[in-house]
């Protein structure tokens, strides 16, 4: 604690730090919080008192350290990532922070405009009006954007071969400054004859904030006086790499421009098509082309999403490990998951007892991956087997469903980028098993899928389990 203290700058570093932040005991009582904690939770300091954190998570573990959810005063329930930033054998402090509207924002489609090589505006989606605060008519006329601008713009990614990436300052219509990152494409007709650019504008202004407030505590954790050298520069790297994951993780990079390009300008162009035949047809026949619209704007959203996850894990080169109960981790994806599996699904679960495996919590992204893949592909109806295996030194996750198999020449490539099998109505970008792969490869473990002798296919993890060292260090933290 006195470590602690010097870190904060006493009290009134602890009072100002730019996120939630709080101490717990041996327990998981709450004995210290900050200004912001009271914001996020709604409680006041009066009520904390001799609260245990894990009686407002709905995680029992009050060491848990990832995605949760949290129970708030009067705010109703928001999820919340955790984050424990030092711990000993008396107390533990850690950063709670609110991502309940991030969560949302994920499932919004990006803030996109369709302009023809003449420069004349085609497009400009609901997400962007709400960005730029400009209706689709005032952009026509070049309200926000002048004329000169779009023609650089559509001579620029001509020249570039097709797609480009840039950050830049936007100025809303109401004065309000933000900063966007900008990503263009080009698109061609049946002919492969340029037709015009679609772009896609995503607002990173608040991440930009965050770093900066990062940076600028960094600075001031660095002028303590009563701080080692040594851990002024372990402190100053940590909070750097953070920042820089904000950042990375932020950035459109190379991988969303090559979901563009691949993927969402069919389902733009058929979704600007049926909202035009909307405005011909009688009420009575729009039922069955606004699901058409609802339908491509899911397949949209699942594209962005699996790409944003895929562009993390693939931009890390390590990870941060620790000993989790993977039984426990994959129990609760099945619970979480459920409404993405259907209702005419039906999961086996074979696995029982602690299985402890040194993971970072990641790891539930190649479970969710895996059981919906057999979701997707299983027999219509059918079930899916889950099991945890020991083999050794191992863990083995199996997921087992009972489709239509894959054959051996398809067994390797299914694990690659926008490779996956052809199956009549089945909606995704290849990404989800290459997602699976990427994480597997970051904790040192092994994916495979073979057939399932009753028809199907089985899909294989193998994951280090944690050892008697560290599964004892663990214990001693929890209790």
């Amino acid at each position: 604690m006195e470590r602690i203290t010097s870190i904060f700058d006493s009290k009134q570093g602890y009072e100002n730090f730019p996120l939630a932040l709080f101490t717990i005991d041996e327990k998981g009582d709450l004995i210290q919080v900050n200004d912001v904690f009271v914001r996020v939770t709604g409680y006041t300091k009066k009520d904390i008192r001799n609260i245990g954190i894990n009686r407002m998570l709905l995680d029992s573990d009050p060491f848990f350290e990832g995605e949760t959810y949290l129970e708030t005063k009067g705010r109703g329930t928001r999820r919340v990532r955790i984050k424990y930033i030092h711990k000993d054998d008396t107390s533990a402090t850690g950063v709670l922070e609110d991502i309940t509207e991030r969560k949302v924002t994920e499932c919004v489609p990006p803030a996109t405009a369709y302009f023809d090589l003449d420069g004349n505006l085609r497009l400009w989606n609901s997400a962007l009006e709400e960005l730029t605060g400009y209706s689709r008519r005032e952009a026509e006329n070049y309200d926000c954007i002048s004329k000169e601008r779009v023609n650089d713009l559509i001579r620029r990614t001509l020249r570039s071969d097709g797609i480009r990436n840039e950050g830049f300052d936007l100025k809303t219509k109401y004065g309000e400054p933000k900063e966007v990152m900008l990503s263009t494409v080009l698109i061609k007709d049946s002919s492969g004859e340029p037709s015009g650019i679609v772009c896609s504008m995503v607002d990173i202004t608040k991440d930009r904030l965050v770093d900066q407030a990062l940076e600028n505590y960094s600075r001031r954790v660095i002028s303590s006086k009563n701080i080692e050298i040594q851990y002024m520069r372990d402190m100053e790297q940590k909070l750097r790499d953070y920042a820089h994951q904000l950042k990375r993780s932020n950035e459109l990079k190379d991988l969303f421009t090559d979901i563009i390009a691949h993927d969402l300008n069919n389902p733009i162009t058929v979704i600007y098509g049926c909202a035009s035949l909307l405005l011909d047809k009688e009420c009575g026949e729009m039922k069955e082309d606004i699901n058409i619209i609802k339908d491509q704007a899911a397949k949209l959203t699942t594209m962005i999403g699996n790409a944003r996850t895929y562009a993390k894990v693939e931009s890390l080169d390590e990870l941060d490990f620790e000993v989790l109960d993977i039984n426990a981790i994959l129990k609760r994806v099945i619970a979480d998951s459920e409404y993405l599996l259907g209702e005419d699904i039906t999961i086996e679960y074979l696995a029982e007892g602690k299985c402890y495996s040194l993971v970072s919590p990641i790891i539930s992204a190649v479970f969710v991956n895996l059981l919906t893949n057999a979701a997707k592909y299983g027999a219509d109806g059918g079930r899916i087997v889950v099991d945890i295996e020991d083999v050794g030194e191992n863990w083995r996750v199996m997921v087992k469903d009972y489709g239509d198999g894959i054959p051996d020449s398809d067994k390797e490539d299914i694990f690659d980028r926008f490779k996956r099998r052809d199956k009549k109505g089945v909606k995704g970008t290849g990404l989800g098993l290459a997602i699976v792969k990427r994480i597997v490869e970051l904790h040192k473990g092994k994916v495979w899928v073979e057939d399932n002798p009753e028809g199907g296919s089985i899909f294989y993890v193998l994951l280090r389990k944690a050892d008697s060292q560290q599964h004892s260090a663990h214990s001693a933290i929890s209790s």
